[in-house]
């Protein structure tokens, strides 16, 4: 019998698809999967900064960002095309994730590659010990624990949405609660650092979940794309977080 895979829609989906090519996902192939494109997010953000250069790519940010989008929504309602599109996400990501990257160093010329450096190292060491934390069983992911992870989720967004217009009537609200120098932003920057890192969490349990399921092994592209795609968010999470530290002591 097969487990359930998750309660959101997207993950009920892939369970339903019938399994093609008779070979079975496995936790070795969605780790090699997400290695891969891992590396070539970091190679591509590498090649943004130092050869195209993030001020060029920044400018091209929103067409990027769409194109992005529209493969994370294809493979959100289409498993199995990650098989396909999470090579070039990545490598997409990585010219976003660079862009960025490159001009926080410009931004912040006393810290020229520091920030960058140091965001990457702190996020990659959440990611290792939230892997260990979840392999060991220290961390498991229930179902209350995952309502509550969407609930907490969508009050964010929903909040982030009512700030950003009410931003737009009154400057100082919005500087309440991104600007640099505020406790308050200092506050939700740390607790988005928090939400982020669980996230990581519910994606290695979906992985996990695939596996068990005896999901076809096309879905592993899925499963690392999933994973790539919290820790992408957490990275920018904690560049956010070092930034606002590094403007109250400027």
């Amino acid at each position: 019998m097969k487990a359930k895979v998750g309660n959101n829609v997207v993950f009920t989906r892939a369970q339903n698809l019938e399994r093609v090519s008779g070979q079975i996902a496995t936790i070795q192939g969605v780790g090699s999967k997400t290695i891969l494109l891992i590396l070539i997010t970091f190679i591509s953000a590498l090649a943004t900064m130092f050869i195209l250069g993030p001020l060029e790519i920044l400018s091209a940010y929103f067409l990027i960002w769409i194109i992005t989008f529209v493969l994370l929504i294809i493979m959100s309602f289409n498993p199995r095309a990650a098989r396909v599109l999470a090579i070039p996400y990545a490598v997409l990501e990585g010219m976003t994730v660079g862009a960025i990257s490159g001009v926080v160093a410009i931004a912040i010329p006393e810290a020229d590659l520091l920030l960058p450096g140091l965001a990457l190292a702190i996020t990659m060491a959440i990611f290792l010990s939230a892997s260990v934390l979840y392999t060991t069983g220290v961390i498991r992911v229930s179902g209350f624990f995952r309502r509550f992870m969407y609930t907490l989720l969508l009050g964010v967004i929903i909040t982030s949405l009512v700030v950003m217009i009410a931003g737009l009537f009154d400057s100082q609200i919005y500087e309440i609660f991104y600007g640099a120098t505020s406790y308050i932003a200092l506050l939700i920057s740390i607790i988005m650092v928090i939400i982020s890192s669980l996230y990581v969490v519910i994606s290695l349990d979906n992985a996990n979940m695939i596996v068990d399921a005896g999901m076809d092994k096309t879905f592993e592209w899925y499963a690392a794309f999933g994973i790539l795609l919290n820790i992408i968010w957490l990275y920018y999470e904690v560049l956010r977080l070092l930034i606002i530290l590094m403007s109250r002591d400027r």
